[in-house]
């Protein structure tokens, strides 16, 4: 059997470590009795896995089976009611009211009532009258309540008002005047401007502070200075100043251009300076629309502009881009609308000469037997005269050329069956015979039949 070898082996692996007092001491499964030459050296440790010498059936399955032969103990009672309990529509108390069943007792809550005549629920809710006398006798009972009285159906809430008889006549509120041109509405939503007057202002601006634009708040006060009275619409407030002092420094170092008595015209006297300082000036001086003197030498040039012009030809600019064009550049192209290259040219006597295949080829025959790829149209087409009002048939698949087509005398009796006409072949026969029809391979149409 599969299990002899490991035990064999587990035997020998035991008889190679002899034990003190000539045991000796195994590895692995330890025996389920007492054996001799075995020593369990850690007898506190509960051995894994099953005893040796058990039930000889014990296989891996029933290892892992043993929690179902040997399902775990029950939860105790004391702790049941913490437990959640998954089984479908069962009802879960919360765990402090788990142990309550006072309401056990008790199977229906209120009060019961024996049931009589009128108690039903059908009963309950129609309660409507179904007569016009037992309406009459509930008006009569109803007729007590303050509320049937102060607010009847179908009537205003009762005050105990009295209304003069001339609003009962006429109603209340004055009528509105109606105005044929249509403006009363229009007016009363945006009325016309109006200026106002200086007595109406007045009072918008106590009233609101309503103030024009660029409107002086006048407060009504009297001003008045040493001088008199003053007018606040004419009066200048603040510091009397004097005219400003200007050219202040020009003064001071040329007071003979701008003194008291001074000729704006009048040239500065020379001034007699070194001129080493002079040079040094001129050389470290921007002086304003000319070069700087870098000190390479003193010449002057006579060019007025350096260096090579960036175009050394007319080219395109803005005002090109934008329109610069002349008569002959504005004119449309040569080729516009007609071919000018030789021997391409469509020139032609005929203005209305068309050029190209038609799309309907009548001036060719439409071929005996045409294939699944042409497309093109023989003018035996549909046309939308046809399409819009189809022949009586079409939707059958019949054309009007079927009915002309000559058949023979065993085709139109199939015809005439199918078609229900309650004729008999006898008179089927005479009429073929009347077409013109025999029977050497002769045939007639349908419309010659029904002719």
């Amino acid at each position: 059997k599969p299990m002899v070898a490991p035990a064999v082996r587990r035997q020998a692996r035991t008889a190679d470590f002899p034990a003190p007092g000539g045991s000796t001491m195994g590895f692995g499964l330890l025996p389920s009795g007492p054996q001799l030459g075995t020593v369990d050296r850690m007898p506190q440790i509960t051995a894994a896995g099953l005893p040796l010498g058990g039930n000889p059936e014990d296989t891996t399955g029933t290892v892992m089976r043993a929690s179902q032969e040997h399902p775990p103990p029950p939860t105790p009672d004391e702790m049941r009611r913490w437990r959640r309990d998954y089984t479908p529509g069962k009802s879960l108390p919360p765990p402090g009211s788990a142990y309550d069943t006072a309401h056990t007792a008790i199977g229906t809550f209120g009060k019961v009532e024996p049931r009589g005549a009128g108690d039903s629920v059908a009963d309950i809710v129609n309660i409507a009258p179904k007569s016009t006398l037992l309406e009459r006798q509930q008006e009569k009972r109803e007729a007590i309540y303050r509320s049937n009285k102060m607010e009847p159906l179908g009537h205003a809430f009762t005050r105990g008002h009295h209304i003069p008889a001339k609003m009962l006549a006429s109603g209340f509120g004055r009528p509105t005047p109606q105005d044929i041109m249509g403006t009363a509405t229009k007016e009363g939503i945006c009325p016309p401007e109006t200026i106002p007057d200086a007595l109406e202002h007045s009072l918008y601006v106590k009233s609101h502070a309503n103030y024009d634009p660029g409107e002086q708040r006048a407060r009504g006060y009297t001003w008045s200075s040493k001088d008199g009275p003053i007018d606040p619409a004419t009066y200048g407030f603040g510091a009397i100043t004097v005219p400003r002092d200007v050219n202040g420094v020009a003064k001071a170092i040329n007071p003979s251009r701008h003194g008291l008595n001074a000729d704006p015209s009048a040239m500065a006297p020379p001034t007699v300076v070194d001129q080493k300082f002079q040079a040094y000036t001129e050389y470290k001086t921007d002086r304003l629309g000319k070069a700087r003197s870098l000190g390479h030498d003193n010449t002057k040039s006579t060019l007025s502009v350096f260096g090579k012009p960036s175009m050394s030809e007319p080219q395109w600019g803005t005002k090109e881009c934008m329109g610069n064009y002349t008569a002959e550049q504005q004119a449309p192209d040569l080729d516009l609308g007609r071919s000018i290259r030789p021997g391409w040219r469509n020139i032609t006597a005929d203005p209305h000469r068309a050029y190209g295949i038609p799309s309907i080829r009548h001036d060719i025959a439409p071929p005996a037997m045409r294939g699944v790829a042409d497309y093109q149209n023989y003018g035996d087409e549909k046309g939308a005269n046809q399409i819009l009002n189809p022949e009586p048939y079409a939707e059958l698949g019949v054309e009007p050329e079927d009915f002309a087509a000559p058949l023979p005398l065993q085709a139109l009796l199939v015809i005439f069956a199918r078609a229900d006409l309650g004729l008999e072949e006898e008179a089927i026969h005479r009429a073929f015979e009347v077409a013109g029809g025999h029977g050497g391979g002769g045939g007639v149409s349908v419309a010659d039949m029904r002719r």
